[in-house]
């Protein structure tokens, strides 16, 4: 079996303003090392629409029903009907599952999905404290994901999760940075490592907050009524 994702959606100029947002929020609110300066996300688009591949349905767990309830009842946004969306699909599965109450695994080929380019200074702080600042633009892309998606849909409510890992240290995306900077010393490029091996992390720390379990993304009107 196969969906569609009404990539219109997500891939329009208000939704990635909002994407873009909050991605610099995040960003701003990392911790970040003392030769970093702000951060700031100075670009963002939306590209080819993912590719999913069907894995399975199980039954909605029980820990992602009670993080479900206890999301939405401190959310102050959150609409209720997707009934609509999901009809084709109950007609063909209202026999193998129970209706508004089950997860779809899948996965997600985000190669083309998504790229936008992060804006911050290298600062040296030797002999004195910012002494030298070099600016350094990085454009993340090619982003892949070693995680099940779970597309969970219980009491009216449609949202994402991944699986969290036993291994605390595995980080659930990878993805290509390239890096511009002005001075292309031995040391800066040193240095330049660590920026891009610190956005890597900062990237999948934002990914495990909003993304990994017992963290569920809530949203609705994405799934499409095409299945088939």
């Amino acid at each position: 079996m196969s969906f569609e994702i009404n990539w219109e959606k997500v891939n329009n100029p208000e939704q990635t303003r909002k994407t873009h947002e909050k991605l610099s929020e995040k960003m701003k609110s990392l911790q970040k090392p003392d030769f970093l300066g702000e951060i700031n996300i100075s670009s963002l688009k939306f590209g080819e629409k993912p590719k999913i591949r069907f894995l399975g349905i199980i039954n909605t767990p029980e820990n992602v029903k009670k993080r479900i309830i206890e999301q939405t009842e401190n959310s102050l946004e959150m609409k209720k009907n997707i009934s609509q969306i999901m009809n084709k699909f109950f007609q063909k599965f209202q026999k193998e599952i129970k209706p508004i109450d089950f997860v779809l695994q899948v996965s997600a080929d985000l190669s083309n999905v998504i790229e936008f380019t992060i804006e911050t200074e290298l600062v040296v702080n030797w002999p004195t404290p910012k002494f030298i600042s070099l600016p350094i633009k990085l454009t993340v892309k090619n982003i892949g994901m070693k995680s099940i998606i779970n597309v969970v849909v219980f009491n009216e409510k449609m949202g994402i999760y991944l699986d969290s890992d036993e291994d605390a240290n595995k980080k659930p995306l990878e993805m290509e940075i390239q890096a511009a900077i002005g001075d292309q010393s031995k040391g800066v490029l040193q240095n330049l490592e660590k920026v891009q091996n610190f956005m890597v992390e900062a990237i999948n720390t934002i990914i495990k907050d909003k993304f990994v379990f017992p963290n569920i993304f809530l949203f609705d009107e994405i799934i499409s009524e095409k299945m088939k």
